[in-house]
């Protein structure tokens, strides 16, 4: 069965060839994060395919570790931008790097900004995704998005949207999943599964209310790559089994999480 990994964060320890943010750049453990570290976790889970996730928190808006690590290994990679939304330009870079294997694009709020989610650039760069058949990913925190993602959601049904780290769930905010699991509605929102950072029992339940609700055709698995960074409590290959083993209850969702739904968003000439 294929393995797809939609979230895994790219990093380069040559910092001259791709020089990391001067603002508190969030930098992996030596050596983790590489493509080559991601190489070698391929063939230690066996996963087939991988989504690389530009790196904001590292890179800001300088996608080319990202575009040239997918155009290496278009094989089995495709990438996800981060471009500013407010950037009039930004539009015309997005359809640029897609030329070069890039599948989606991380929207975020506005350069510098909280608010609000709908703006004249996001709908801009959503347009753009139709325009061109690409895939869009929310990338926000709280509560105080969802109306607007629903705004963009409904505007926009044509576009694949993906909601990373399933909205940033908690489990100390319970308003927070349930705003997620009121978006359902909206049949073109799928789900990053990547949320939990350790074994927790109100993961797993927070994960099964999401798989039920949004089914497993919507539901994929994001590894959250380097865990060296993003969930050091919990090992790559325990990030999998807590999906694999522990959310998912049948074979059936195994397979529609780990390979059928990412290939047909992220990869559909494979699906």
């Amino acid at each position: 069965m294929p393995l797809v990994e939609s979230h895994s964060h790219l990093y380069s320890e040559d910092e001259d060839r791709y020089p990391p943010a001067t603002d508190r750049p969030h930098r992996p453990p030596p050596g983790a994060g590489t493509v080559e570290h991601l190489q070698r976790q391929r063939h230690e889970v066996g996963i087939t395919h991988a989504v690389a996730i530009q790196t904001h928190s590292f890179y800001r808006h300088d996608n080319r570790l990202m575009a040239d690590a997918v155009a290496a290994n278009r094989d089995w990679m495709v990438g996800v931008c981060n471009l500013p939304s407010d950037d009039p330009d930004a539009p015309a870079a997005f359809e640029r790097l897609a030329a070069g294997g890039v599948r989606g694009l991380r929207l975020e709020h506005p350069t510098h900004s909280e608010g609000p989610f709908y703006h004249p650039g996001s709908v801009a760069l959503c347009a753009k995704a139709r325009e061109v058949d690409l895939v869009i990913n929310i990338h926000a925190r709280g509560t105080g998005y969802f109306a607007d993602a629903a705004r963009l959601l409904t505007e926009f049904r044509e576009v694949p949207f993906c909601l990373d780290h399933c909205g940033y769930i908690q489990l100390d905010a319970p308003d927070v999943l349930e705003g997620v699991l009121a978006l359902a509605d909206h049949p073109n929102l799928h789900m990053k599964m990547s949320f939990w950072s350790r074994r927790d029992a109100g993961f797993v339940e927070a994960g099964r209310r999401i798989l039920h609700t949004y089914g497993p055709q919507r539901c994929m698995w994001g590894g959250n790559f380097p865990a060296e960074l993003w969930h050091p409590e919990l090992s790559y290959a325990d990030h999998l089994a807590l999906l694999r083993d522990e959310i998912c209850a049948t074979e059936a969702e195994r397979q529609a999480v780990l390979a059928e739904t990412p290939l047909r968003i992220w990869f559909p000439g494979q699906a």
